[in-house]
């Protein structure tokens, strides 16, 4: 189970957020894989990646998605990536730039797994998937709308993934396809959500979620919105939208730049 690769990208204005995920694993988890994929970098950040320990950078092409791809805010992207990344490996643990590895224990993330046929989330929002969610989304992911006033919506900023047939089947298909519906993933782009401090599960924020979105539909209408079936503890990571500067980066080879 704890045979799979870590997998980032970022963009220009994320770099330094996403060396100080890069530092953490490097420090907690020394001989794990990394797939960094480029979502806009400059050619002196480029050079920085491929110089650090254990990092393998790839170009992602953006004529993979449709138009409206090029919108990171979109969000499309990370279904590609994900597809892209487990063709070549059995397992696959996603990261945001924000991640930060604190501990190396992932044991109960692996129980989860080997229960549920491989999929796990981690992050905690304290509100429901309904409140986060365009309903135009219910149209090509149809779902159970009032259950999903009653399930919290899970953060995609960690996902552990494992090549299974019922993860492709029943997630990653669905989830690849509604990413290339613009209708589907981008049915509105108010990203800002509206919480409303009484009600935070029952009285939509006007917002959406894009990726998120996807992957708690599609998880909640499979375990019949159990959300205990694919989450575990987030005991081993902190999330940190800022840089940081708590590890340094590994470098194993000099940069041209």
């Amino acid at each position: 189970m704890a045979d799979f690769v870590f997998v980032t990208a970022a963009s220009e204005d994320h770099f330094l957020e996403s060396v100080d995920a890069i530092a953490s694993v490097q420090s907690i988890m020394p001989t794990k894989q990394i797939l960094y994929f480029d979502l806009g970098l400059t050619k002196t950040q480029i050079a920085e990646v491929k110089s650090w320990c254990s990092v393998s950078y790839q170009y992602f092409d953006f004529r993979d998605l449709p138009d409206y791809g090029t919108n990171l805010y979109s969000y499309a992207w990370k279904a590609i990536i994900i597809e892209k990344a487990l063709r070549n490996h059995s397992a696959i643990f996603w990261i945001d730039s924000s991640f930060r590895l604190t501990k190396p224990d992932l044991t109960d993330a692996y129980r989860t797994a080997l229960g549920n046929g491989g999929i796990v989330m981690f992050i905690r929002t304290d509100h429901s998937n309904y409140v986060a969610t365009f309903p135009d989304m219910y149209r090509y992911l149809v779902t159970d709308v009032e259950a999903q006033k009653k399930i919290e919506q899970l953060g995609t900023g960690a996902l552990l993934i494992y090549r299974t047939e019922k993860v492709f089947r029943e997630v990653l298909w669905w989830f690849y396809l509604c990413s290339l519906e613009r209708a589907c993933i981008l049915p509105n782009a108010y990203r800002f959500c509206r919480l409303d401090p009484k009600d935070r599960y029952s009285t939509h924020a006007h917002c959406h979620r894009f990726d998120q979105s996807i992957v708690n539909l599609l998880l909640s209408n499979i375990w019949l919105t159990d959300g205990k079936s694919y989450t575990a503890k987030e005991d081993f990571f902190l999330i940190r939208r800022y840089v940081t500067h708590t590890y340094t980066v590994n470098v194993c080879k000099k940069t041209n730049t």
